[in-house]
């Protein structure tokens, strides 16, 4: 599946066109979420550390709320304030 959306997704000009499988590694030291709840958060994180080639260290459930808050303005800073005025409009007449 991944290649078929890597091949949809990806600009002809950038990539080969390919529907090889992709070869499967398990990692060993991969931070793991202890308490539920927060795997949308590492999943995110983790991915990013792996886009951008860098390691997992900060990436534990001591620091995952820190880093949820900073998603979070971010996140925010992209979208900004959310119009939510249509639910307080007086539709009862």
């Amino acid at each position: 599946m991944i290649p078929s959306i890597l091949s949809t997704m990806v600009s002809a000009t950038v990539r080969k066109k390919s529907e090889k499988q992709f070869t499967v590694r398990r990692l060993k030291k991969v931070p793991q979420n202890d308490p539920p709840g927060d795997c949308g958060v590492y999943t995110i994180k983790y991915i990013e550390c792996l886009a951008i080639g860098c390691t997992f260290e900060g990436l534990r459930d001591e620091t995952i709320q820190d880093l949820r808050r900073k998603l979070a303005a971010e996140i925010y800073d992209s979208v900004g304030e959310p119009q939510i005025t249509h639910l307080f409009t007086d539709t009862a007449k």
